[in-house]
């Protein structure tokens, strides 16, 4: 959702934070997706759906253009691949024409954010906020 007005509203925002970004529709299934989700978000190898899934892709709708500062935020998931935070990062930081930060962080060891150990949910929260601070502090 963060993505989503990332794109359609990129001026309207001091700072962005992504978390585990579902952002290449057009390959989800390709990289890792659950089956069974092409119920729920569409079958890419289905024309008449692909053509919804692509318009839906963040990854495949990155425009050049300046973006606030955005810090991705990704795990070693089994639900959400983290290559799609890779992908993202890497197609937002090639276009984006502002000196803001675009900033990607994967966690190692953890999933879907709902087996994290304290000490690892204590660092995610200070990088979020100290991302926070220092790019509306800017």
């Amino acid at each position: 959702m963060v993505a989503c007005l990332l794109q359609q509203y990129p001026e309207r925002f001091g700072a962005l934070i992504s978390e585990v970004p579902l952002a290449d529709m057009i390959n989800y299934i390709k990289l890792g997706g659950d089956p069974s989700w092409k119920l729920e978000f569409g079958d890419p190898d289905n024309p008449d759906e692909f053509d919804i899934l692509r318009r839906l892709s963040l990854y495949h709708n990155i425009q050049e253009g300046p973006v606030p500062p955005i810090l991705i935020l990704s795990s070693q998931d089994s639900n959400v691949n983290p290559a799609h935070a890779l992908k993202f990062a890497a197609r937002l930081q090639d276009n984006n024409t502002s000196n803001s930060p675009v900033l990607l962080d994967v966690d190692e060891g953890v999933g879907h954010g709902t087996d994290w150990p304290a000490s690892k949910l204590a660092k995610k929260t200070k990088k979020v906020y100290t991302f926070i601070h220092g790019a509306l502090a800017a």
